[in-house]
C-alpha cells in the first residue's frame, strides 16, 4: 500500500494500491531514488514529463497522464484571482 503524507496524486496513488507498486518500483522504471520518487508523489519535486511517461507507458498503458497525475488543490495554497 502507498502511504503518502500530502497525497497531491490521487489517482497515481490508487493506481499504484490497486497493482501493488510501491514508491521504490516507480524509483526503478524512471531510474531515480526511492526517497526522490516519494518527494514527487507528495509534491516536494516536480515531475519531468519524460517521467510521467515512462510510468505511464510502463505501468499503466490504458491510462492517461491527465488521469494519473490529477493534482488535488492545496486548501492551504493562497486562493488565485483573475487579473
Amino acid at each position: 500500500m502507498v502511504r503518502m503524507k500530502n497525497i497531491r496524486y490521487p489517482n497515481l496513488a490508487a493506481e499504484m494500491a490497486r497493482t501493488g507498486l510501491s514508491p521504490a518500483d516507480i524509483a526503478s522504471v524512471i531510474n531515480s531514488t526511492p526517497k526522490t520518487t516519494r518527494d514527487k508523489l507528495n509534491d516536494k519535486y516536480p515531475w519531468i514529463i519524460s517521467e510521467m511517461k515512462k510510468i505511464r507507458d510502463d505501468c499503466f498503458p490504458g491510462l492517461t497522464l491527465d488521469y494519473l497525475f490529477y493534482c488535488e488543490e492545496d486548501p492551504m495554497a493562497p486562493e488565485k484571482k483573475a487579473v
